[in-house]
């Protein structure tokens, strides 16, 4: 990766990519860009979700909620838990 020089040693600025490279790199980019924002929205969203509802259950002194099952499950019976996030 050495950059080019001219025959006085200086460094030379670097060549601009063509029409059709510039539009690939763009379209590489925002593939990346949107596959990694969707598995931030999937995987890092849901348990940073977790972890502040977490917080404010203890900040406000309530008991951490337990897992009996959904309403399937639990007879018929679910109570609705206050939650940061949108239903």
């Amino acid at each position: 990766m050495n950059p080019p020089r001219n025959e006085k040693g200086e460094q030379m600025d670097l060549q601009r990519g063509s029409t059709v490279h510039i539009f690939i790199a763009a379209i590489v980019f925002y593939y990346i860009l949107y596959r990694l924002a969707a598995l931030w929205v999937a995987y890092i969203d849901p348990a940073c979700g977790k972890v502040v509802n977490a917080v404010t259950s203890w900040m406000y002194g309530q008991a951490a909620p337990t897992r009996s099952g959904g309403p399937i499950l639990g007879n018929g019976t679910h109570e609705k838990s206050k939650s940061v996030l949108p239903a």
